[in-house]
């Protein structure tokens, strides 16, 4: 008898069940699931923009030529200081610029942050900062070659 009521019991859940599913459906669906009047003639696009790739022997766009070549040449640049804190390397290199008015530059060639000087085309210009510098008190300065950006 038990069986019997429990069989029951399921037919009538799953009719119960069956009923809502259907309403559900009925109310969730609108009149407005395409849109009849769209057109794809009358779609406007916009411009595909694609980055320049340029392979490894071809040659530099002439905008590319100008702006790589005659900014970036070989030089001289004063190492003050290697350290693993960014915030010390941030705030030596504002007391530098505000002192010296160098431009400065911090470098991260893990696990450390150099902080660079300057942009020298030769190494008398260079040596003649970094001895003003050991003079203001950063005794552990030192010259080394490098890419600069020409003025």
């Amino acid at each position: 008898m038990d069986i019997k009521k429990e069989y029951q019991r399921n037919i009538v859940l799953n009719n119960i069940l069956l009923i809502f599913f259907f309403v559900c459906n009925l109310y969730c669906q609108t009149d407005y699931i395409f849109d009849e009047n769209f057109d794809p003639s009358n779609l406007v696009e916009p411009d595909l923009e694609l980055p320049l790739i340029i392979k490894p022997f071809d040659d530099n766009p002439q905008y590319l030529n100008n702006a790589i070549d005659d900014s970036i040449i070989d030089g001289y640049r004063i190492q003050v200081t290697s350290t693993n804190n960014l915030d010390f390397a941030n705030s030596l290199s504002i007391k530098i610029k505000e002192k010296f008015n160098y431009e400065t530059y911090i470098i991260f060639d893990s696990p450390n942050y150099k902080l660079r000087v300057g942009n020298f085309a030769s190494r008398s210009n260079a040596e003649n900062v970094r001895i003003n510098l050991i003079n203001h008190g950063y005794k552990k300065s030192w010259i080394i070659r490098t890419k600069i950006y020409k003025k």
